[in-house]
């Protein structure tokens, strides 16, 4: 929580540098970025943020729409990650939502959970309240991940932040959330099947971008939906040993560089997650010599 709260906090300085930089060169830029990896986005702006007019477009939430994009991401995390999941405790849940928008991110909406939901296993007997944001891209297909979110202890406390940091209230609402099941991806199409093979033509390569040893490997390609804005390759040498690199999918079904992470198949956490990412991946063999 700490951690990303921080991300907040970093976000606040960076865009008073930016504001700071249009004054000094007499111009506006616009820092929306709509087509970004929402793993780089970062929603938190400053009361102090000049006020911009989005367009109408943006400005609209189809409260429908949000919800089923919210109990789709939410289920997913859980079904991944299970008790290790921040988000846990929204499973089988009837909760008041509050909805927002904001002037800077005018594709990003967010959303205050109006009930104390109990925190990950990593915090066990923690329960706050979240503020969750979802970005939107151009076509205003929500991404397939939080685009950031934060939780604290009490009701005044989230109220409090989010007045500090310039949400405009748009829509109360309620959202009921169902037992957590396996993420459906749909049926497999044409455009689905390229962007697969895309991703089998690189799986050497990206061992030997990221230095990995001369030996055999299981690559598990995870499936993903149709509007997915990312996706995952998990690779396995033949000691266990295990990596994981994220995939950005644009608009237009284009693939770009992801980050990389091990895995540690002896922390509870990470084995979990491996497991149920292997149940829903395509699997290939790949040498590299």
């Amino acid at each position: 929580m700490k951690m990303v709260y921080r991300l907040f906090k970093i976000s606040m300085l960076i865009t008073c540098l930016m504001i700071s930089s249009f004054i000094l060169f007499g111009c506006e830029k616009d820092i929306s970025n709509n087509s970004a990896n929402p793993a780089q986005q970062n929603v938190a702006t400053s009361k102090n943020t000049p006020k911009k007019t989005p367009p109408i477009e943006q400005q609209k939430v189809d409260l429908d729409e949000l919800k089923k994009a919210i109990k789709t991401v939410i289920n997913d995390d859980i079904w991944y990650k299970g008790k290790y999941s921040t988000f846990r405790g929204f499973e089988n849940k009837k909760i008041k939502i509050e909805v927002y928008t904001e002037d800077v991110f005018p594709n990003v909406v967010s959303v205050f959970f109006d009930k104390k939901v109990k925190e990950s296993a990593f915090v066990e007997g923690t329960e706050s309240f979240f503020f969750i944001s979802f970005g939107r891209d151009k076509k205003g297909h929500y991404y397939s991940e939080p685009t950031g979110y934060f939780s604290r202890p009490t009701a005044a406390e989230m109220r409090s932040e989010i007045k500090k940091f310039g949400y405009h209230f748009y829509a109360a609402d309620e959202i009921e959330f169902g037992k957590v099941v396996q993420p459906d991806f749909g049926p497999m199409t044409e455009y689905k099947r390229d962007i697969i093979k895309t991703i089998r033509g690189l799986l050497t390569y990206e061992l030997e971008f990221w230095k990995l040893k001369k030996g055999k490997y299981k690559a598990y390609i995870r499936n993903f939906r149709e509007n997915a804005d990312i996706t995952y390759v998990l690779y396995e040498d033949e000691k266990g040993n295990m990596w994981i690199i994220d995939v950005p999918i644009n608009e237009d079904g284009i693939i770009g560089p992801g980050k990389m992470r091990r895995l540690e198949p002896e922390h509870d956490s990470d084995k979990y997650f491996a497991n149920q990412f292997k149940k829903v991946s395509f699997v290939v063999n790949v040498e590299l010599k």
